[in-house]
């Protein structure tokens, strides 16, 4: 998962308005040897229904933490990549990813990556979790497969083909591009807006990327919402909100319906 951002806590909801300037035009991502961010990431079930499903859920807000960095290079084939170490850890249960990317003058691209660790959501009793037509152990775990399509048990490396571009250069308004590819998810991201966002007093002026899920439909699916606010400084937040989730009994039967909330942001960062 690529993301880098600093401590928040408000964000105007304004467009700047402003879609050429050199600060967009010239925004790509912090690319520097042992540069690193801290991170948190809360998320909620919200929404249960009906009422008599809720004693299997913690309804109290779930906090993870977390810390990415920037911490060598390597060679892959012909290409020299920088890998990204991302640990993550949600009441105990841990996760190590490692990616290995590429900056060009057009976008950052990812070329492989490698996943490690526990799943990171016991959090399920006796139910399961459906989301158009695929089957999830744990709401976690919705979140971390719809992020780039990790798998949870890779211990080798992938090599992505094709590869990921991750962003795309310049960031101009309504610029879109494909980020995932599959006979049952098509995912793209677009450009659709710039915002300040407000970190304990200080602005950080962002591109807002959002992220489109196509699930063997040509619309997308909105009840997935998925944005990311990018600036200098990297991916200063990003906000998931999945609408309409099936809850399973042990024997498959649907018995109620959740929707599911997370927001990520950084809390201490350096970038080299």
């Amino acid at each position: 998962m690529i993301f880098l951002c600093v401590t928040f806590y408000s964000c105007e909801q304004n467009s700047t308005g402003v879609n050429n300037s050199e600060e967009y035009v010239n925004l790509k991502y912090p690319f520097t040897l042992n540069s690193f961010w801290y991170y948190t990431t809360k998320n909620v079930t919200v929404n249960i229904r009906p009422d008599s499903i809720k004693n299997y859920f913690n309804q109290d807000t779930l906090t993870g933490f977390g810390i990415s960095e920037f911490i060598s290079d390597t060679v892959i084939y012909t290409d020299t990549l920088r890998i990204l170490k991302n640990e993550f850890s949600l009441s105990g249960h841990s996760s190590v990813t490692y990616e290995y990317y590429l900056q060009t003058d057009s976008g950052l691209i990812r070329k492989a990556y490698l996943f490690s660790g526990s799943n990171l959501g016991p959090y399920r009793g006796d139910i399961m979790y459906e989301y158009n037509k695929k089957i999830f152990n744990s709401a976690e775990d919705i979140f971390l497969r719809a992020d780039l399509n990790l798998s949870n048990t890779d211990t080798l490396l992938t090599i992505d083909d094709p590869p990921v571009r991750v962003l795309k250069y310049p960031a101009e308004l309504n610029t879109d591009w494909s980020l995932f590819s599959s006979d049952y998810l098509k995912i793209r991201k677009k450009y659709t807006g710039f915002q300040n966002v407000s970190i304990f007093g200080n602005k950080f002026r962002c591109a807002v990327i959002s992220r489109y899920f196509y699930f063997n439909s040509s619309l997308p699916d909105n009840n997935y919402i998925f944005t990311d606010y990018f600036s200098k400084e990297g991916i200063v937040k990003r906000e998931i909100l999945i609408k309409d989730i099936s809850i399973l009994n042990k024997t498959g039967e649907q018995i109620g319906l959740i929707d599911l909330s997370e927001l990520s942001y950084v809390t201490i960062y350096n970038i080299r």
